[in-house]
């Protein structure tokens, strides 16, 4: 525990990931991942089977994007940086054992970038007590500059951070909308890049109450 308060206290990152409550879920997952480490293996092996293949079907070796690259666990990093020129990992916020991960690679660099576009906006909505956001701010991606781009992110995880930071001063309609516009957004983007796409996501939820789905 004293480990997870270090971390989150030592990482740099904008002030809407550490409100939101983005940066404790991503150190969180960091120590259940080191608990968890054989259950968590067929679904990672699977993952990054699955980025492998879609990597040797891009059209070209010059560059890659993993989109929502967290921990760098979902992605066969080691596999990517031998296939393409250069990898670029991009986060709301990478931990610095992920940074290690991707300076032993050499040509790997992760890049700090609020994928939603939304973050600083819906802080400042925060602090005013409600109101209506803004249009997404661009992730300055290329669309064309990339012969892959993974999306590891999970989209349906995409909203929580924001319902954690907006929930007190928005009403609940108003987050199910968010939740929908984020993940829709999601897709689109993805939709607009021209190299080979791979999204790595969950399918559906069900939720149970008692026996009742």
């Amino acid at each position: 525990m004293l480990t997870e308060v270090l971390t989150w206290a030592a990482t740099p990152c904008p002030a809407w990931v550490r409100k939101s409550g983005l940066l404790a879920e991503v150190v969180a997952l960091r120590a259940r991942a080191a608990r968890c480490k054989d259950a968590w293996a067929p679904h990672l092996a699977r993952s990054r089977e699955i980025v492998l293949r879609a990597a040797q079907e891009a059209p070209g070796r010059g560059a890659a994007l993993v989109l929502g690259s967290g921990l760098l666990l979902d992605a066969p990093l080691a596999e990517l940086s031998a296939m393409f020129d250069r990898v670029v990992a991009a986060d709301a916020v990478h931990l610095r054992a992920a940074r290690r991960l991707a300076r032993r690679c050499g040509n790997v660099v992760c890049v700090e970038r609020d994928l939603t576009g939304l973050g600083r906006a819906a802080l400042e909505l925060r602090r005013r007590g409600g109101g209506t956001l803004p249009p997404p701010e661009a992730d300055g991606f290329d669309d064309d500059g990339f012969d892959l781009v993974v999306s590891a992110n999970m989209a349906s995880q995409l909203p929580y951070p924001f319902k954690r930071l907006l929930e007190p001063v928005c009403p609940c309609a108003s987050m199910d909308g968010l939740a929908r516009r984020l993940v829709r957004e999601h897709f689109e983007r993805l939709r607009r890049f021209t190299g080979r796409v791979c999204c790595v996501a969950d399918l559906k939820w069900i939720f149970l109450d008692g026996e009742t789905v």
